[in-house]
Formats: C-alpha cells, sequence, structure tokens
C-alpha cells in the first residue's frame, strides 16, 4: 500500500514511547513502532512512518495483518485500510516527502 501521510514532524515528536521498527523489515527510510497490545492470537500497534520510507514488501506466513491509516479518509471519506490474509504478501510506504503517515496496524492468527 501506498499513501502520502499528513503529519508534520512536531507532530510526532508526542509519541515519547516509540522506538524503531526492527531495521530488517524497512527497506528504506525510518520506521517507529509503539506496541500497544499483545495478547494470545492478537497484535496491535501503531506505526510512524517517514517520509520517503518503507517497510518492504515481505509474506505473512502465520499471520494475517490489517493496516489503517489514522490520519485521513480517502475523497470519498471513507476509512483508507488494507488486509493482508495468511500466505500473502504486502508493503507499506509514505509517499509523502515532507509529512509522516501514522498507521494502525492488527495482527491476528
Amino acid at each position: 500500500m501506498k499513501e502520502a501521510g499528513t503529519r508534520k514532524p512536531h507532530e510526532i515528536n508526542k509519541f515519547h514511547e516509540a522506538t524503531d521498527l526492527d531495521p530488517k523489515k524497512v527497506e528504506f527510510g525510518r520506521v517507529l513502532i509503539i506496541p500497544q497490545l499483545d495478547i494470545e492470537g492478537r497484535k496491535e500497534a501503531t506505526l510512524l512512518i517517514a517520509p520517503l520510507s518503507r517497510i518492504g514488501y515481505h509474506i505473512h506466513d502465520k499471520d494475517n495483518e490489517a493496516y489503517i491509516v489514522l490520519d485521513h479518509k480517502n475523497e470519498s471519506g471513507e476509512i483508507i485500510s488494507e488486509e493482508c490474509r495468511m500466505g500473502r504478501g504486502h508493503f507499506l510506504e509514505n509517499t509523502s516527502t515532507d509529512s509522516w503517515l501514522v498507521v494502525k496496524s492488527v495482527k491476528w492468527w
């Protein structure tokens, strides 16, 4: 999924609990993560994707994942989301040159 972020850098500074996502998952740029839930069968986190950054293409062998854009909706006013089922692959890229993209990640198995 490619999407343009809308959060300016000063808005991201308030996320003090964010840490860098595993660098092996980041194809280019910088991605921060804030884990929020980790229970049997489900994980949730907020992802902060820097301008011109990308989580590389990966396949979900053992889980499913949904991305939900928290910053904005599409032109029709609908929530922007993507679901990746077990056995399929996807990536997530922020196409903005100056704004961060904030996304909710929900994984289940």
